[in-house]
């Protein structure tokens, strides 16, 4: 069987979980003798390289002088088409597997023009949100949202104060209109949907898209042993101090201002913050309104080969926000180190949290229940201790790559089968 993945970021180029879950699926299929090649997309000349045994090659995309931003919409799309058409030319694939929202419409062109079928795993809200954070300003689930909810949302994230800023909004509301669309015409040929979560495939399923038509994969994670790991001497922690660890894009929809005012409420805890991100100011400017500067320690976006330093350390790894996720890949390095989870009910998290088993799920976003549920875990070291053995029997029996490879291999299977009935 031959694969081609295609993906507008692959690593090392990481701005989030995704391109870490397109690798580890890669290096599976490679592992388990499946002929795949990963095709993505930069600036500058190609470039062929091998990582971890996987083929990667690199096309660059022309982008439209003195306009970069249209550079990164529909023409992005056409771009990859073109691309990935002249890159047929030297492999030919059974199935294109499109693993990001920029992926799917051109491999919708390519599938037309080649009759090669394709699958999209659905990994986030953009390819149903337009705002691509799945929950509104009013902290409701608004996946496949229109009309003037759309236009709410669009003024509330890129309108501003001023007529000329609500005016930029009212524009990408229009473009909104035929965007979202194509997406919707993406999903609706694509011969099968990989959603990778329960969570995000319920919530798909109300928006009318067939469960025939969808398999959910869930992200590969290895169960990891903790680490020696001197990090709170680094960073100035007491020995004995309870640790809150976030590790993600610091944006205010994932619910840093809350993990930072807790410390008010636990006068020996510290939390620390991996990552970058618009809100990085602001979460430091809070620590120091709240006088807890000196506990709250923010570390620059770190390589995912160097977080088990952290997890190994950590009390309780949060994701209080109110951004949609699909799965949450922290949550599942958590899990895989043995720590304590606590997470919003949103998207995908409840496949990885089981309420009271390895940590506890977020009704609602208030910090009150937030405080009540991290001090339940930080008051008992055996729930600790039992939440995190928890944890990694999940990890192992639920998200492991040889669940993860059976699963997509049958959805392979699945859409082989389905094109050579349709062809007879």
């Amino acid at each position: 069987m031959k694969v081609l993945i295609v993906t507008r970021r692959y690593i090392p180029e990481v701005i989030g979980g995704g391109q870490l879950s397109v690798h580890y699926i890669a290096r599976i299929l490679k592992k388990k003798g499946i002929d795949v090649r990963v095709l993505t997309f930069t600036a500058g000349i190609r470039k062929d390289e091998i990582i971890d045994k996987v083929p990667v090659t690199r096309l660059s995309i022309r982008t439209i002088p003195l306009f970069p931003r249209l550079s990164n919409l529909e023409w992005m799309y056409y771009e990859m088409y073109r691309q990935t058409m002249n890159y047929l030319k030297e492999f030919t694939p059974d199935i294109l597997h499109s693993f990001n929202s920029e992926s799917a419409p051109s491999l919708r062109w390519v599938s037309k023009k080649t009759a090669i079928p394709y699958v999209v795993t659905i990994n986030g809200p953009n390819l149903f949100c337009f705002t691509q954070k799945g929950i509104d300003s009013k902290g409701e689930n608004c996946l496949g949202c229109g009309g003037f909810h759309r236009l709410r949302e669009t003024i509330v994230v890129w309108g501003g104060k001023s007529w000329l800023r609500k005016s930029v909004a009212l524009a990408y509301w229009l473009y909104s209109i035929p965007h979202m669309k194509l997406f919707e015409k993406t999903l609706k040929d694509a011969s099968l949907l990989l959603p990778i979560s329960y969570g995000i495939r319920d919530d798909i399923v109300k928006l009318g898209y067939s469960p025939e038509n969808m398999q959910v994969v869930h992200n590969p994670q290895r169960v990891c042993k903790k680490v020696r790991s001197n990090i709170n001497v680094k960073l100035g922690i007491p020995k004995n101090a309870p640790i809150l660890l976030y590790a993600g894009r610091i944006e205010k929809e994932k619910g840093i201002q809350n993990i930072i005012t807790l410390l008010q409420f636990i006068p020996d805890a510290h939390a620390i913050i991996i990552g970058r991100g618009a809100y990085e100011k602001e979460a430091k400017n809070l620590a120091k309104e709240l006088n807890a500067e000196s506990r709250t320690h923010f570390v620059p976006w770190t390589e995912n080969s160097k977080l088990g330093a952290y997890y190994s350390k950590a009390s309780i790894v949060l994701m209080p926000g109110r951004f949609y996720e699909s799965l949450g890949r922290m949550l599942l390095e958590a899990c895989a180190h043995g720590v304590s989870v606590i997470g919003t009910r949103i998207g995908g998290i409840p496949d990885v949290i089981e309420d009271g088993n390895n940590g506890f799920l977020l009704e609602t976003f208030s910090l009150g229940e937030l405080l009540k549920k991290v001090k339940k875990i930080l008051a008992s070291s055996t729930i600790r201790k039992n939440m995190g053995a928890y944890g990694k029997r999940k990890i192992k029996k639920e998200f492991s790559e040889e669940k993860c490879f059976k699963d997509i291999i049958n959805a392979y299977n699945k859409v082989l089968s389905k094109k050579v009935t349709e062809k007879n």
